[in-house]
């Protein structure tokens, strides 16, 4: 936490990782790691709080993002583009707070649907650039409480199941 220092596109021993802890690398300004270890499917609140140097992330196994009490688990950091998180269930919310430079985000994916995004997960990301991939269970068309704080993200939904574009 708080280590200017570090520098790593990818996490040390990432196949024994299976848990990251909350906090764990926040205020790593030079962290730049590009996927989270497949072990991990939980990242907790804060972990990568202000880490300025994130631009893309791939969370491959990851079911749940935490943001308890309102810490911003992936808050602050500004040059974030994109993020693919394929399981991924449960986004809570605030996670995403001013992420300024969000593009892309694709939230679940075929076999795996999206079952909650929690309330201002993307508040203060403004940027009309920003898309939200948001894979639903068949017969769903949507989640509640979008654009979740993204006043100006496209918001889109896909089937979990076909894969197809709903709207």
């Amino acid at each position: 936490m708080g280590n200017t220092t570090i520098d790593w596109t990818e996490l040390p021993n990432a196949d024994k990782i299976t848990e990251i802890r909350g906090a764990a690398f926040s205020g790593c300004t030079n962290l730049a790691i590009t996927e989270i270890p497949r072990g991990v499917t939980t990242i907790n609140s804060q972990t990568f709080y202000e880490c300025t140097s994130l631009e893309t992330i791939n969370l491959p196994e990851v079911t749940r993002i935490n943001s308890w009490n309102n810490v911003r688990t992936f808050g602050h950091c500004t040059n974030l583009r994109k993020v693919v998180a394929p399981k991924l269930q449960i986004l809570d919310g605030y996670t995403f707070v001013a992420c300024t430079s969000l593009e892309e985000v694709q939230l679940g994916s075929i076999g795996h649907p999206m079952t909650s995004i929690g309330t201002n997960a993307f508040m203060t990301c403004l940027q009309g650039n920003l898309t939200i991939k948001v894979y639903i269970a068949d017969g769903e068309t949507s989640l509640s409480g979008a654009p979740w704080g993204a006043t100006n993200a496209t918001i889109e939904y896909y089937n979990a199941t076909t894969g197809t574009k709903i709207n």
